[in-house]
Formats: structure tokens, C-alpha cells, sequence
């Protein structure tokens, strides 16, 4: 079980990383913006505005979902803090180690549990 002190301090880490996910997404969305840009002034020469929009997407697809990911693990995280669930196993409740949770604060299963669902995903 973690102590309150140990929870404060894997929250402000879960808080820390959440605010840089903020900023390197809004670097992402400035660096996609410049990309947009140029796509757009390269199809706006060839005069191929048909292929605009898909292609526009597609850009905006691959630089946002991994950060999301995280993002939406990271709250998943700070909820759990929230609701006293924290530190636990979300599948067989067992408590999570500290030295796990300083390595990774968004973690959400014990060893046996990830394994568990690693063969399922696998087979």
C-alpha cells in the first residue's frame, strides 16, 4: 500500500507529465500547422485541390494519436488518485509496487496481469 506521501509525490510526476504531453502537443499542432501549410501550397501549384482534404487529414491522424494515448492514460491515472484506486492492480486489485509506479506513474496492471493480458492479445 503507498503511503499518502508516496501518492503526492506520483501525482505531482503524473501532473508533470500530462503538462509536458500539453506542451509537446501544442508544439506537434504548430510543427502540423507549418506541414499543412506547405502541403497546401504545394497542392494549390499543382492546381489538385480533390486531394486536399484526405490528405490533410491523414497528416493530422499521425502526428495526434500517440500523444492522446498517453494523454488519456495519464488522467486514467489521476482519476484512480482521485477515487483512492491508485496504486492497485485494476483487474485483481493487488498493490502495485512504488518502484514500479515511480518508473511509470500511469501503470494500471501487476506483472501477472499484463502477462495475463499480453497472451490474450497474442492468441
Amino acid at each position: 500500500m503507498l503511503s499518502d506521501e508516496q501518492r503526492k509525490e506520483l501525482k505531482l510526476a503524473l501532473e508533470r507529465e500530462f503538462a509536458a504531453i500539453r506542451t509537446k502537443a501544442m508544439a506537434a499542432f504548430d510543427a502540423e500547422c507549418i506541414c499543412l501549410c506547405a502541403e497546401l501550397d504545394k497542392l494549390w501549384r499543382k492546381r489538385n485541390i480533390e486531394s486536399l482534404g484526405s490528405d490533410l487529414r491523414n497528416l493530422k491522424k499521425q502526428v495526434s494519436i500517440d500523444l492522446d494515448l498517453h494523454a488519456v492514460e495519464i488522467l486514467s491515472a489521476l482519476r484512480r488518485i482521485n477515487e483512492d484506486t491508485y496504486g492497485r492492480c485494476v483487474d485483481c486489485r493487488e498493490d502495485l509496487s512504488y518502484g514500479e509506479l515511480r518508473l511509470n506513474p500511469a501503470l494500471r496492471f501487476c506483472d501477472q496481469c499484463r502477462v495475463e493480458r499480453e497472451t490474450i492479445r497474442r492468441n
